[in-house]
C-alpha cells in the first residue's frame, strides 16, 4: 500500500465538463443530418454544420456548434442570451464552440444564427443549419 497523496485536481471546471460530455451520449442530431462520409470540400465562404446540440456532463448541459468552414472564413461568432459573445475556434478548415448550459437544445432542428467573418474582412450573419 503507498502512503503517497495525490496531488489535487488543478484541471479547470470547464475542461472536466467539455471531457464529460465528449464521453457520454452523442450530440442529438436532426434526421438527415451530416454523417462524415458526406464530407465535400466546403466552396470558400461556406459553413457546414456537423454537430449542433447539447450534452450532459457531471457538473450539467453544455451546448456545442461545430462546422466544416472554407477557406475564406477566419472568424465565427454566435451571440449567447446567456453568455454574450461566444468566439469560435477556427481551425484547419473546422470550427468549434460551446458553452455551459442547453441553450443550443433545440439548435439540431432549428439551427443557430452566427456572425461569420472572411479573409478579405467583411462579415455576414449566417443561420447554421443540420439540414
Amino acid at each position: 500500500m503507498s502512503n503517497q497523496s495525490r496531488a489535487p485536481d488543478r484541471e479547470p471546471r470547464f475542461t472536466s465538463l467539455f471531457d464529460d460530455v465528449c464521453r457520454s451520449a452523442p450530440l442529438r442530431a436532426a434526421p438527415g443530418a451530416f454523417r462524415p462520409g458526406d464530407y465535400a470540400t466546403p466552396d470558400p465562404r461556406d459553413v457546414v454544420a456537423t454537430d449542433l446540440g447539447t450534452g450532459r456532463a457531471r457538473a450539467g448541459e453544455l451546448s456545442v456548434a461545430a462546422a466544416y468552414v472554407g477557406s475564406d472564413v477566419t472568424s465565427v461568432v454566435y451571440q449567447s442570451g446567456s453568455h454574450g459573445e461566444v468566439v469560435a475556434t477556427v481551425s484547419a478548415g473546422r470550427f468549434a464552440l460551446w458553452m455551459p448550459g442547453d441553450e443550443l437544445a433545440d439548435a439540431s432542428r432549428d439551427g443557430v444564427e452566427v456572425e461569420v467573418t472572411y479573409r478579405d474582412g467583411s462579415s455576414a450573419a449566417l443561420r447554421v443549419d443540420l439540414q
